[in-house]
């Protein structure tokens, strides 16, 4: 793996000081949400596809929580949404076929309720 990338998953995952880790601090959920997003479009860019997913996956899982823990939050809403095509995105690059149009739906689904 790139070291750039894996000295970013490093400081993400592995520091126990930094503010991204409080469960309690939506903002800062919502910051390491984006940034494994990121980390997983870098890996795709560079042919880790299926490692970019895994990440992906994480900032979907995050999102999701934020969303459901603020249901009326459009803001959260709309990243949950943005992860949900990002990720199919990933998976239609994978071959799997079945598990993006889920996503796919799932992102127009969400995408619905905005409107």
């Amino acid at each position: 793996m790139d070291p750039r990338v894996t000295g970013v998953l490093h400081l993400i995952r592995r520091n126990p000081r930094t503010r991204l880790r409080d469960p309690a601090n939506a903002a800062a959920r919502n910051d390491l949400a984006i940034g494994y997003s990121k980390i997983g479009l870098l890996l795709d860019a560079t042919g880790k596809t299926a490692e970019g997913l895994a990440e992906q996956q994480r900032a979907t899982d995050i999102h999701r929580g934020l969303a459901a823990a603020d249901p009326i939050s459009s803001k959260m809403k709309a990243e949950l949404a943005s992860d949900h095509n990002r990720e199919a995105t990933l998976q239609a690059k994978l071959g799997m076929r079945e598990q993006s149009l889920g996503n796919h739906a799932r992102a127009v689904e969400i995408s619905r309720e905005l409107t």
